[in-house]
């Protein structure tokens, strides 16, 4: 079985488990708070980002868009139809446009802000950037999300 680190509120990490989810693969799910930057997780990801997908032989691959391409490689030749990217390559570049899309900008616009001033902050230690959030940062992402919806 596959193993893989997240956090349940990054959004590259739910990107990810949809994603496995959508070709019903089961993962072995380790729950990681990178801001800890424990040792053995450093070791698998010297950058200290997630995801992380413990694949055959242990071998660490990083990071969503990278984890994604390797599932459709691995398993969604045997989907078919059911593929979570095109055959046709300017399709793919299309899905990868709009996984980018989703993934950085909107990511770093909206989704990081509001879930690391909402739910991280509150229980991370001070030493790691915790505490009380920041008003002003909700207030953009909540005004930045409104383009993103209308884009999407």
């Amino acid at each position: 079985m596959l193993t893989l680190f997240h956090h349940p509120m990054f959004a590259t990490c739910r990107f990810v488990r949809l994603a496995f989810g959508e070709y019903g693969e089961e993962l072995a799910l380790i729950e990681e708070k990178p801001w800890t930057r424990r040792k053995e997780f450093l070791a698998l990801n010297p950058a200290g980002t997630l995801p992380i997908l413990l694949a055959e032989g242990d071998v660490p691959i990083v990071g969503a868009t990278v984890i994604s391409e390797y599932l459709d490689e691995t398993r969604g030749v045997l989907k078919r139809d059911k593929r979570l990217f095109a055959e046709d390559p300017m399709q793919r570049a299309e899905i990868r446009r709009l996984i980018d899309w989703y993934l950085n900008k909107a990511e770093s616009e909206v989704t990081r802000h509001l879930v690391r001033e909402r739910v991280l902050k509150p229980v991370m230690p001070e030493t790691a950037g915790g505490g009380s959030p920041d008003s002003g940062a909700i207030r953009a992402a909540r005004a930045n999300i409104r383009q993103h919806m209308k884009y999407t």
